[in-house]
């Protein structure tokens, strides 16, 4: 089935079985793309981002892609982001803030560390100034490390949590691994060095040595993490099965139950030059109209993942629906994309 689609906003329609739903689907995707401008989100009309059907790396993460059918109502929030220190001057530490509507989270951000022996004990250096940090899964906390458990014979060792950050102490580890594998005397053996995150929670800072937070971070969790992991299993009528969390993809902290309202104001503190970064969210209704065997049905697409790109100045918003459909009589099936920028954010 084809969709008609005379709007600016990239969009699919797929007609499929849905597997325990016991029927067909219509499932319904579309991506609005906002400017950011004067505290304004204007729809972008000539050059919208299009829709991603895989994962796609950038410096500061990996896009999700956009085609995943997502049902349940939580709304999901993602920051692709650097820290900039104030008024442009190198600084040693900050804080990054980021609001939507009335929930809001914060990020504490320090220049690079590491562990150095200090009087029979291992402390933390003064952190080095910097004057931009990227918000990134390989400045929070995690990481990994090449452990000879022989000679010239290496194991990478991670943290599951983040394989790519740093902070992690692999001694615990690799000493089991060592147990394990019966390495000879001197071994296992790795590298001592053993850096601080740059990104972490305020309320739990590395301050001693055997400190292991969560890792921090507002761009898409990797789908190798075990954070991704542990959200992919809920509980069943007949034990365990796959639930809505294995489509999400923001960290836990922006995983809100529900949609703000249109209009709540999102803010960003401290990833742009201006020092506040902030638009009410956009009030924009969308629908595919579908005309099936002699009736017209509407599918609702609920806007599901917004996606802030501050370093561009803009932002976009990905809205999923579907509805059962029954099998096709033969006669002509189609649909068609309409918008509503007059929606409230309410019921429709």
């Amino acid at each position: 089935m084809e969709l008609a689609n005379p709007h600016p906003l990239p969009a699919t329609l797929a007609v499929s079985e849905m597997p325990g739903f016991g029927r067909r689907v219509a499932t319904a995707v579309a991506k609005a793309t906002f400017n950011i401008a004067g505290g304004k989100a204007e729809l972008e009309t000539q050059a919208p981002l299009e829709l991603l059907p895989k994962d796609t790396p950038t410096p500061l993460g990996d896009l999700p892609r956009d085609d995943l059918p997502r049902c349940d109502p939580v709304f999901e929030v993602v920051l692709f982001g650097q820290a900039r220190a104030p008024g442009g001057a190198p600084c040693t530490r900050m804080s990054v803030s980021l609001a939507v509507g009335s929930t809001r989270r914060e990020l504490l951000v320090t220049g690079d560390r590491r562990w150095e022996k200090q009087r029979l004990r291992q402390r933390p250096t003064d952190p080095e100034p910097f004057g931009v940090m990227p918000l990134t899964w390989e400045r929070a906390f995690g990481g990994t490390c090449a452990v000879e458990i022989d000679r010239e014979s290496f194991v990478d060792l991670s943290d599951v949590r983040n394989a790519v950050g740093r902070g992690w102490d692999p001694s615990p580890d690799a000493a089991a691994l060592g147990k394990q594998m019966k390495s000879p005397k001197g071994y296992p053996k790795f590298d001592p060095t053993r850096l601080l995150p740059n990104v972490e929670r305020p309320d739990s800072p590395v301050s001693v040595w055997e400190d292991s937070p969560e890792p921090a971070c507002w761009a898409p969790v990797p789908t190798t993490s075990a954070i991704h992991a542990l959200r992919l299993m809920q509980d069943g009528p007949d034990g365990p099965q796959i639930g809505p969390g294995v489509f999400h993809r923001a960290h836990p902290d922006w995983v809100l139950p529900h949609a703000p309202e249109a209009g709540a104001v999102v803010e960003v503190r401290g990833v742009t030059e201006r020092g506040s970064w902030s638009f009410p969210l956009p009030r924009l209704g969308v629908r595919v109209d579908l005309h099936t065997n002699g009736s017209t049905r509407t599918i609702d697409l609920a806007p599901q993942v917004l996606v802030l790109l501050p370093e561009e100045s803009r932002c976009y918003l990905v809205f999923r629906g579907w509805i059962p459909v029954p099998p096709p009589d033969g006669e002509p099936r189609t649909a068609r994309l309409r918008l509503d920028e007059s929606w409230d954010g309410g019921p429709r």
